[in-house]
């Protein structure tokens, strides 16, 4: 079964882009479109890859076999780097110097009481729209919106992050290191 390795492909590579961004696959499944069609889709995908290996090693069909277990290899291999988050720690390692150049040039932002101002930029690979600066000096940079039941629900870096809400959405938020004193931020989970 060819077609099995020739979407597995396909499928794997578009979920790896997706992950480069921070917060991008967990909008995207968690939003209600995502929760109803997305989700359950790649629920079945990975049981099906994996019942049509378990298949061919109990009815010793090599070739079939042989697909299907490279289809599945490709599957787990992906979702490893996923969860280990490296294309985004690759996809940061690339435009970090751009961060740090804003973050040695800039003025901090006075246009809002929460420390924030629209910034429009990309950085590397990551077009930021919004940065703000906390109560204890963490600088966010807001990658992306969506997911969540909030009207406004964030997404990206913060350099040295220090308070308990973003100044963003003055939203509390959940953070992962990535880099020294850089981390990601999600205000919805």
């Amino acid at each position: 079964m060819k077609w099995l390795l020739y979407v597995s492909v396909p499928l794997v590579a578009l979920l790896v882009g997706m992950s480069v961004y921070p917060g991008l696959i967990v909008a995207t499944i968690f939003s209600l479109v995502g929760c109803v069609t997305l989700l359950p889709l790649l629920g079945l995908w990975f049981l099906f890859v994996g019942l049509m290996a378990l298949r061919d090693i109990r009815l010793r069909r090599s070739l079939r076999f042989a697909y299907n277990l490279q289809a599945a290899a490709i599957s787990l291999f992906a979702f490893g780097l996923i969860m280990l988050g490296v294309p985004m720690r690759l996809g940061f390692a690339v435009s970090r110097p751009a961060f740090e150049r804003f973050l040695r040039d800039a003025a901090a932002p006075v246009e809002s009481p929460r420390r924030s101002a629209e910034l429009s930029r990309w950085f590397g690979i990551y077009h930021v729209d919004r940065w703000g600066i906390d109560a204890g000096g963490g600088t966010y940079f807001r990658t992306g919106t969506g997911g969540g039941e909030s009207d406004e629900c964030s997404y990206g870096f913060v350099f040295q992050p220090d308070g308990e809400v973003t100044p963003l959405t003055a939203a509390k938020y959940y953070e992962s290191l990535i880099a020294r004193d850089w981390h990601t931020f999600s205000d919805y989970l």
